[in-house]
């Protein structure tokens, strides 16, 4: 395989056939990266350097080999790389960007796709396909041909971490949720990421800053060098704590560890209506979270390890309307009496004036 490579790329044409057939190839649906990014760091390719292509072949004879190359234009060197083909795979394995395919009849199509290993700024190819007779010998009428460039920069890693649920977003392209990696040309680049990332309805996290001391989430950075940041986020939960009475709703997300505080004003809130006219109060029981007293104090904080919501109990007092009622109520029976024994007097009254005028 490496001689009959040698040969192709020393293009020596020294062979010539008895009889001239009109075997042929031909190159078609040939794609590849027309730009890509060279990671300095790494010495890789993004996206990798993938040249696929459709070669054809006629008029061959069933002991043929179809053999497909990409050459270096500028060397005449065949590059360095992997090749495969199907449906008929490469009979070998080299270095070289290169496939050599036993040919079972006289006309046919090959899938060939080729990774190319060589990392110059502007590469000049060509992808080369030719039959082969059975003894190994090139069949030069037989040859086609297809030339093209690829340009590469020379990129710098940007690493960027963050929280499973964070995205981030690199020069205005949304990134998948969770750590980033890119590979960047050097210069400028805008970053953004988002305040918060809601993980429930009572769970949150809140950014911080960024490992770099920075503290907004959307920033430009110069990347002159493979660069490293983290993003770094606070746990946060919601906090609630509402009362019927004394018009009590705090609401807040608080950092993890963090205290939250509740109150209400006192431990008794008059009633509405004719009720609280006459005395009647709530009287404060404490705060309660999922039917739990969590104290009889008006007021208290709590550490943040999880959400809470509390709720403030109340019971109704009806002592002094109760008393005030009592009372109305005797007066009312009082006077009732009064008002009937000073009528029954004066009947008794009349009764003995009639009958001193008899007499």
């Amino acid at each position: 395989m490496a001689a009959l490579l040698l040969l192709l790329a020393a293009v020596s044409f020294d062979k010539s056939l008895p009889e001239v057939k009109a075997e042929s190839t031909d190159i078609t649906d040939v794609s590849y990266p027309e730009h890509a990014l060279f990671d300095l760091e790494h010495r890789t390719t993004e996206p990798p350097l993938l040249v696929k292509a459709t070669v054809s072949y006629s008029d061959a004879e069933p002991s043929y080999f179809l053999l497909v190359t990409i050459f270096d234009l500028e060397s005449g060197d065949a590059v360095r790389g992997r090749g495969s083909g199907a449906p008929e795979p490469c009979k070998s394995s080299t270095t070289y960007a290169s496939c050599l395919i036993g040919i079972g009849s006289s006309s046919g199509i090959e899938f060939v796709e080729f990774s190319i290993a060589g990392f110059k700024p502007t590469m000049s190819l060509a992808i080369i396909a030719v039959l082969l007779d059975g003894t190994g010998s090139m069949i030069y009428e037989s040859e086609s041909d297809y030339e093209f460039a690829i340009t590469m920069t020379s990129s710098l890693v940007l690493s960027i971490r963050v929280p499973s649920t964070v995205s981030v977003s690199v020069d205005g392209v949304p990134q998948r949720e969770g750590n980033v990696w890119l590979n960047l040309i050097p210069g400028f680049h805008k970053i953004s990421i988002p305040d918060t990332a809601q993980l429930d309805n009572v769970t949150r996290l809140k950014f911080e800053r960024w490992s770099d001391g920075v503290d907004e989430t959307n920033r430009t950075i110069q990347l002159g060098q493979g660069t490293m940041l983290a993003a770094i986020y606070a746990m946060q939960y919601l906090f609630r704590a509402t009362s019927s009475e004394g018009n009590v709703t705090e609401t807040g997300w608080y950092d993890e560890g963090s205290n939250a505080t509740f109150s209400v004003p006192s431990t008794t809130m008059p009633m509405n209506g004719v009720v609280g006219l006459l005395g009647g109060e709530w009287k404060f029981q404490g705060w309660y979270e999922n039917g739990e007293l969590q104290t009889n104090s008006i007021n208290g904080s709590i550490i943040m390890r999880q959400p809470h919501s509390l709720i403030a109990r109340w019971e109704p007092g009806y002592t002094l309307p109760v008393l005030v009622f009592t009372i109305a109520v005797l007066t009312l029976i009082i006077a009732s009496m009064r008002t009937k024994l000073w009528k029954t007097l004066c009947k008794k009254t009349n009764r003995d004036q009639k009958g001193s005028h008899m007499v």
